[in-house]
């Protein structure tokens, strides 16, 4: 993990957390109801911070 950081410029960081949040919106967006909504938003945000965990366990390892 701590290779791929460090070979890896920040424009890939930015361009992945802009298409994430881009995700989150347009599923949002297309959900029918308001439970949908807050489904498609809590699943971007269970799935950002489980990635997250993912990696961070990683650069432990």
């Amino acid at each position: 993990m701590l290779q791929v950081a460090a070979t890896t410029g920040s424009g890939t960081w930015i361009v992945q957390i802009v298409v994430g949040i881009a995700v989150v919106v347009v599923g949002m967006a297309l959900a029918r109801t308001p439970v949908g909504r807050v489904v498609a938003l809590g699943v971007g945000i269970i799935g950002s911070v489980a990635v997250a965990a993912v990696y961070v366990g990683i650069g432990w390892a």
